[in-house]
């Protein structure tokens, strides 16, 4: 038979113990953790959102950039006008508006038309993030590299050639941010921030 000292060593091993770890969070906790989350969120966000903005518009000015050098090679490779114009390849060169898309093609004709014949060398679709790319006076419906490594559009112009790459309007420093891509007559190319150019750049033209 168990004895009395035995039936309390029984019960006090059987009994369940207090685990004050084993609670989980209390109310206060949990509030001060969610408030941490917040004020995290709250410098995290934004510098997040910008660090996208800001290679996207690296990445989109890069891969126009290599669309008017693709022209100007193509130009004098095959000896005949090589444009590149906002547009479609269904629709052809269409508007001022860049960032709906764009087509490079060998200009046969030198109509500056994409005609029946002339296939696209490439095609660039509409810019991710609601970006905006105009081209200024010169420049604002077609760019065409000649032969001899020219652009037409610039021969005998006063004005520099010159897209800029906005981002959208709702961008924090909108302005200080978007890129503007220089053109010469004999068809070199540059990028710079608009803010290093010394000028304030205010439309997306």
């Amino acid at each position: 038979m168990e004895n009395g000292t035995q039936r309390r060593v029984l019960t006090e091993r059987s009994m369940p113990k207090s685990c004050n770890a084993c609670s989980g969070f209390t109310l206060m906790e949990l509030i001060i953790v969610v408030a941490i989350i917040g004020v995290i969120g709250v410098f995290a966000v934004p510098a997040f959102v910008s660090f996208v903005e800001n290679n996207r518009i690296k990445t989109q000015s890069s891969e126009f950039l290599s669309s008017l050098a693709l022209a100007r090679i193509e130009a004098v490779k095959r000896s005949i006008p090589v444009v590149v114009c906002p547009g479609t390849t269904a629709g052809g060169c269409s508007g001022t508006q860049w960032e709906d898309g764009l087509i490079v093609f060998a200009d046969a004709n030198a109509d500056g038309a994409l005609d029946a014949g002339e296939t696209p060398l490439a095609v660039l679709g509409t810019l991710a993030g609601g970006n905006e790319l105009r081209g200024n006076t010169p420049l604002a419906s077609r760019i065409s590299f000649y032969p001899n490594g020219l652009v037409n559009e610039l021969n005998g112009s006063a004005t520099p050639g010159r897209f800029t790459l906005c981002l959208p309007d709702d961008a924090n420093n909108r302005w200080d941010r978007s890129r503007i891509i220089w053109v010469s007559l004999v068809g070199r190319t540059r990028i710079t921030n608009s803010k290093a150019t010394g000028r304030i750049v205010n439309d997306c033209l």
